[in-house]
């Protein structure tokens, strides 16, 4: 064998540049979220904490929302019907 190094002639991988927001020290959000942001994260967070499929999820409507006894009304797969809880935070 040589004395040649077989990873000489490979380029070093480029750094990304950071692109990550400033964060506001007070809540730990980024600062300027914008509305649509919000709403998606609000949106995630209802799917994972009450369990709801992505179509359940898209197929609700305001009145499937019940406030004041914190369920939703989802019809998921072979359209049943099913009542979820959701938290204070969703």
């Amino acid at each position: 064998m040589g004395g040649s190094q077989p990873t000489a002639r490979i380029a070093a991988a480029s750094r990304r540049k950071n692109t990550k927001k400033d964060f506001t020290p007070s809540n730990g959000k980024p600062r300027g979220e914008s509305l649509l942001l919000r709403r998606d994260r609000a949106l995630l967070e209802l799917m994972y904490a009450a369990g709801l499929r992505v179509s359940e999820l898209t197929g609700l409507d305001l009145v499937d929302i019940e406030q004041k006894e914190r369920v939703l009304r989802v019809c998921g797969k072979g359209n049943k019907e099913r009542i979820v809880p959701y938290g204070t935070k969703a």
